[in-house]
């Protein structure tokens, strides 16, 4: 990959850059996964930003994909100065945008429930920490740059055997892993599980 003057910035559902502007003069190209395309929710909020941008002097072009891997190799590419995509995808670039999806990383437990309240509060806090000044040195690796973190969801393994309640009934069975996120097939090793290749897209 070949270094370039100003970093690309790194927008996950996980990300919105807060400093796509960086040359005015020039429109930039914003490439955002959304599941369903131009007509999605994620699109549509990446348009509402260009528009905002638009007051302090940026352009912003937004070209929406149904497929997340497109849209990151777009980026690799050169095709786009910024990706919005899930912190799956953006880790590859900066391993502090999968922080907030990484398996269990978030998670509280009470009681043997997940406490879905303070398990947000969690992803709330650590993306305050990450907005600091003290962390901007994190948001940057090689010619990539987080810029700006925007919690949309969880993800959450998915059976189809109700009896399977507990990590120890994993054991053995075949889970679904996304390819290009390696930490998720080595957790389903580690419970005793089988990875098995998969995607959203």
């Amino acid at each position: 990959m070949t270094a370039i003057s100003t970093p690309r910035l790194l927008l996950a559902a996980g990300l919105l850059a807060s400093g796509l502007g960086h040359a005015a003069a020039d429109t930039q190209r914003l490439c955002v996964y959304d599941l369903l395309g131009n007509a999605g929710d994620i699109a549509n909020m990446a348009r509402d930003y260009a528009t905002a941008a638009q007051g302090f002097g940026a352009r912003i072009n937004v070209k929406a994909y149904t497929d997340e891997r497109v849209a990151t190799e777009d980026l690799r590419a050169g095709q786009c100065d910024a990706l919005l995509a899930t912190g799956f995808r953006t880790r590859l670039f900066n391993p502090v945008a999968g922080a907030l999806d990484s398996l269990g990383a978030t998670t509280i437990v009470r009681n043997n429930k997940v406490d879905m309240a303070a398990s947000y509060q969690v992803v709330q806090k650590t993306a305050q920490t990450f907005a600091s000044p003290a962390a901007a040195k994190l948001m940057v690796r090689g010619a990539y740059e987080i810029g700006g973190i925007i919690p949309f969801g969880v993800a959450y393994p998915v059976v189809n055997d109700r009896k399977i309640n507990t990590v120890e009934a994993l054991a053995g069975k075949k889970i679904a892993a996304f390819d290009y996120d390696k930490a998720q097939a080595i957790m389903i090793e580690r419970i005793g599980a089988q990875p098995v290749s998969a995607d959203i897209t």
